[in-house]
């Protein structure tokens, strides 16, 4: 009888969710599938609307022209001028991609910050766990909008500085949310059998724990997403987004609410951008979330394709 060797980089590890079952999966369920449509013609107006409206941030329709100010919809401007005389659907279209890019830019840092930190916490535990846990605790202990609003009025207005001050507000949630999925991987029998065969916790964590681990990081992202981009929206209102003359939803609200009572459409077209936008990330997350449960998803018919 011989002794078998095992290579500890063989040891094979289930994974969590596959990408392409997961989009399958996603589509296949109505909520994700309307939330999936709804975000695909999102981001086919933010890549394919200078194009399609024929406007461009050096476009003179997106600027001022104080003789075309306020008109109604036409054949020259869609949904009418606002209040400098600039094209609505083109701002609204140029707004789309800022305000898309303060929001994925925001959820993105999130995770960069969070994954990293909730894993080091919750797999190595003692003094790094508790460091970690009470930065958590000092960012959770003011407001999300408060402390976003705080640092984007140190730092001043910008793009930049907007995705700084959003980002600090979502990655706690990442840190406790990796973190409580970790401790509870890191006792499964796959885990302690790389461990016996000497392979080292570094690479346990990057390579078995923590793939593992992201289910629940895939449903919190596009809840997340819509969450920035409300913030995002809150703070341009307050004059705190991007810099003017670019258009930003939130922006462009806090332009028009003088005139929500002359020119209600001013405050209506981007007010339900931002809805629609919420609407689909959220209807994507709770997709993701009844598919990716098993607790949920026993409760779930998720119609299958009939082979033919």
């Amino acid at each position: 009888m011989t002794d078998a060797v095992v290579d500890p980089v063989s040891i094979p590890v289930p994974r969590s969710a596959r990408p392409d079952r997961l989009l399958r999966r996603l589509w296949r369920h109505r909520s994700s599938r309307l939330g999936l449509i709804l975000l695909g013609l999102i981001l086919a107006l933010v890549v394919l609307g200078p194009w399609l409206t024929g406007g461009s941030p050096s476009s003179d329709m997106a600027y001022q022209n104080l003789a075309a100010s306020l008109q109604p919809p036409s054949a020259a401007h869609w949904l009418g001028t606002d209040q400098l005389g600039r094209d609505e659907l083109v701002r609204l279209v140029l707004g789309a991609r800022y305000t898309i890019i303060i929001g994925l830019g925001a959820v993105a840092t999130g995770v960069l910050v969070g994954l990293p930190l909730g894993a080091l916490s919750g797999f190595y535990r003692g003094w790094v766990d508790l460091v970690v846990q009470r930065l958590v605790d000092v960012v959770l202990a003011f407001p999300s909008f408060l402390l976003a609003l705080a640092l984007v009025a140190v730092l001043g207005p910008g793009l930049r500085n907007l995705i700084i001050g959003v980002a600090l507000t979502s990655f706690p949630r990442f840190v406790r949310l990796i973190r409580a999925q970790v401790l509870s991987v890191r006792e499964r029998p796959f885990v302690e059998a790389a461990l016996a065969l000497g392979v080292s916790r570094g690479r346990i964590l990057w390579r078995h724990v923590l793939p593992n681990s992201m289910t629940p990081v895939i449903v919190q992202t596009p809840l997340e997403l819509g969450s920035a981009v409300l913030t995002a929206a809150g703070l341009g209102f307050l004059g705190l987004g991007v810099r003017q003359p670019t258009p930003e939803w939130g922006t462009m609200l806090g332009e028009s609410r003088d005139f929500i009572f002359s020119n209600p459409a001013l405050v209506t077209y981007p007010g339900l951008c931002i809805v629609l936008v919420i609407l689909a990330v959220n209807l994507l997350g709770d997709g993701a979330r009844d598919v990716l449960d098993p607790r949920l998803r026993s409760r779930i018919k998720i119609p299958r394709r009939r082979r033919t």
